[in-house]
């Protein structure tokens, strides 16, 4: 970005919101910026290539990655309460630690290598909780130490006063531009009155300076209505309108202990919905074969259990497979399992491939015929 449009952007970023009674620390626009000099340098020519956009964050959706954020933009994630949209931060913010090897989620992360910092700032919920949040992010992604992950409770403070910090992180203390994402759980504590247009688009310019500023990705969370599934307010309209990506987490109707995430605005192409619960040790496990219903015919999956299809299915499957011989190797053995038995119908993960494989070679129909310490060697045998 110019340098003088960051310097403006930089200027009035500080008063976008019309200022309540404490909201003292606002200001309006500097008289000392050279408007014209700026309309100029803001021109977009036929002749300017500019740099690609640099995606941070993927989604693994089967056998592909699907787009889900780049630096300069920001994504919502929203939901009813208690619908686990913080857990679906954890799932990311793991991903994207550093020296972590948490790679069984759904977002695959990939950070520049001169920025690495990610800061996450709670707005509601307080310091235990904001604390057992980072702890779960240490667990997921097998951290005893953070290095470059700062967490901030910021439920004590009035609406002014925690833009004012977000602000001071992202741009005064901010000297090496290294903050690559930023996760700001409880958008709506950042304003008085979500259903005030001004205070709502001033808190959007917001999101949208401080990630081109600085080139780097916010993530932020939103309520949805009681009635329906909107985005809670103002607010949540201007949110989805301006966001990169919405995604939305709801509990599943059939089992409540199962949360499913959707896709609903996206700015390329759309994933396939996926579900998580909260295991045993509290913290999200995915669950890539869970039957999701009810959300579209992008989420419906059959239910795949290989041992009561009839054989002439995995046949059909198997001939399709193998139809250019031999397969080497059990990773490229899973995907075109994966790949065969999506074509038939069936969109599985992959458990339930290795279920197909291990019925293979219980019926006789494949078999690995590769020698001891050699990698596999998979031979269909015909039916």
């Amino acid at each position: 970005m110019n340098e003088s449009i960051k310097k403006a952007a930089h200027m009035t970023a500080d008063s976008p919101i019309k200022p309540k009674d404490e909201d003292t620390k606002i200001t309006g626009y500097e008289k000392e910026i050279d408007w014209g000099k700026l309309l100029k340098e803001s021109r977009v020519l036929h002749t300017d290539e500019p740099d690609e956009e640099q995606v941070c964050i993927w989604i693994k959706d089967e056998m592909k990655h699907i787009e889900f954020g780049t630096l300069g933009n920001f994504s919502v994630i929203s939901g009813k309460a208690k619908s686990k949209k913080s857990f679906t931060t954890n799932l990311i913010v793991a991903a994207a630690a550093e020296g972590g090897t948490f790679d069984a989620g759904p977002f695959d992360v990939e950070l520049p290598k001169d920025k690495r910092r990610i800061l996450f700032f709670d707005t509601e919920q307080g310091r235990r909780r904001t604390w057992l949040s980072l702890k779960r992010v240490l667990r997921l992604a097998n951290i005893n130490v953070p290095t470059n992950l700062e967490y901030h409770d910021l439920r004590q403070f009035n609406p002014t006063e925690r833009r004012e910090l977000i602000n001071q992180a992202l741009n005064q203390e901010n000297p090496q531009k290294d903050i690559a994402l930023v996760v700001i759980d409880g958008c709506r504590d950042l304003i008085h009155d979500i259903n005030q247009p001004i205070e709502a688009s001033g808190l959007v310019t917001y999101f949208m300076q401080w990630s081109a500023i600085n080139m780097l990705h916010i993530v932020t969370i939103i309520h949805q209505n009681k009635g329906d599934k909107n985005a809670r307010g103002h607010l949540g309209t201007e949110l989805i309108n301006k966001c990169e990506t919405h995604i939305s987490v709801n509990v599943d109707e059939k089992d409540k202990s199962i949360s499913i995430v959707n896709p609903e605005e996206t700015r390329d192409i759309s994933f396939n919905p996926f579900a998580f619960c909260i295991n045993e040790d509290g913290l999200p496990e995915c669950l890539p074969d869970y039957e999701i219903k009810g959300s579209g015919d992008n989420s419906s999956k059959k239910h795949f259990e290989p041992f009561k299809l009839q054989p002439e299915s995995h046949h059909l499957v198997l001939k399709e497979m193998f139809k250019d011989g031999d397969i080497q190797g059990k990773d490229s053995m899973i995907v075109k399992t994966k790949i065969a038995w999506e074509a038939n119908g069936f969109k599985i993960g992959n458990s339930k491939a290795k279920e197909a494989m291990e019925y293979w070679n219980k019926m006789d129909f494949v078999k690995n015929i590769a020698r001891v310490g050699y990698p596999g060697l998979y031979k269909y045998k015909g039916g």
